[in-house]
């Protein structure tokens, strides 16, 4: 089986201003694409899927910035939703225009990126304990940083859930 990093930057700037932004408004909606944009890498088998293309110059080209909330709860869903043995999904990337292509066959899973033309082929129990692992870590740094979180109308229930 190949190898998956989906991994996220902790922005300690981004996550001080982002709390008090969410102390000001607390409940806001839109917590999932607005909030906690981080850089994040996916990568399948050595291959770099959120890797802006003609930037190789920069050292870490490999990350994209995203809302992480959305990534670990709404990426995590949709890789969920692959359950069948025949399934496909789209996960449109938020904040930058592209999307992730996903397509299952039998227990493997390929991943085509619209950001740069690559793709990987995984397996879907890796491909789904990799969100579940990064789901968890979003959780974990996010709950610490901002403990509010787990009283908010809209994501209380995933920051306090036991599955993610």
């Amino acid at each position: 089986m190949g190898q998956i990093v989906l991994d996220f930057f902790r922005d300690q700037s981004v996550l001080g201003r982002d709390r008090l932004a969410y102390a000001a408004q607390p409940g806001i909606d839109v917590l999932d694409v607005t909030f906690f944009i981080m850089p994040v890498r996916l990568s399948l088998c050595g291959v770099e899927l959120l890797e802006w293309p003609g930037v190789r110059s920069r050292p870490s080209s490999e990350w994209c910035p995203l809302p992480l909330l959305h990534v670990a709860a709404i990426g995590l869903d949709l890789v969920r939703s692959l359950e069948g043995e025949t399934q496909k999904a789209t996960y449109s990337l938020p904040e930058v225009g592209t999307e992730l292509r996903l397509a299952r066959m039998g227990d493997r899973v390929r991943v085509y990126s619209t950001m740069n033309g690559r793709e990987a082929t995984v397996g879907y129990d890796e491909l789904l304990s990799a969100f579940e692992r990064f789901a968890q870590g979003v959780r974990r740094m996010l709950l610490e940083s901002v403990p509010a979180l787990r009283d908010d109308p809209h994501w209380g229930a995933w920051f306090t859930a036991d599955d993610a």
